[in-house]
């Protein structure tokens, strides 16, 4: 008998928990849904316009990068809660030289690499855009002298679907004893 007393409430127990364990997992969910998700990455590929003087020794350019954040890439279908965010980029710029001719001889400028590495800061004002501020390292090479710039870049992208945009922007670069060279770009995007 005794063994009846302590066995029944435990089952009666232990029944009672697996009912209510078996009901509450068919409830439906009544909280909010979690915000979607952006990209996380996009690739960048377009053509650079020198500006002010740079623009006398150089043609156009073309150039490709590669930028990553936490999911603020692409067309959302919100916004993000917070509208700003840390970003990376890394990537290649060539700029093609002009020919100067003079009634003695013919000048072509050599092309100009600039390879950059940057971090900064991504704003989200709408679901399907953002601007992005960053800045960093970028090593140039101008006929064939590596030498060391500091380079920022102000963009701002547009997403026309969930995956393609048009990216526009600004460049600025600058190394010690020389020029501040500046530039502006035009690129397609694919966020993945």
């Amino acid at each position: 008998m005794r063994i009846y007393r302590t066995i029944i409430p435990g089952l009666f127990l232990l029944y009672s928990f697996m009912i209510t364990c078996t009901a509450t997992g068919q409830l439906k969910e009544t909280g909010k849904k979690k915000r979607p998700r952006g990209k996380a990455s996009v690739i960048a590929v377009g053509i650079n316009v020198p500006l002010g003087d740079f623009f006398h020794t150089h043609i156009l350019g073309s150039g490709a990068e590669y930028s990553g954040c936490n999911h603020r890439l692409g067309n959302m279908i919100t916004k993000p809660s917070s509208p700003f965010g840390f970003i990376y980029a890394g990537g290649i710029d060539y700029y093609y030289g002009k020919k100067e001719m003079n009634s003695v001889y013919t000048y072509h400028y050599p092309g100009f690499t600039l390879v950059h590495t940057y971090g900064g800061v991504i704003y989200n004002p709408c679901k399907n855009a953002n601007i992005s501020l960053t800045a960093g390292p970028a090593p140039g090479l101008y006929n064939g002298l590596l030498k060391f710039w500091w380079g920022v870049n102000l963009s701002g992208q547009y997403y026309f679907n969930e995956k393609f945009g048009i990216a526009t922007g600004l460049i600025y670069m600058k190394k010690g004893g020389a020029e501040a060279i500046w530039s502006g770009t035009l690129r397609v995007v694919m966020a993945f």
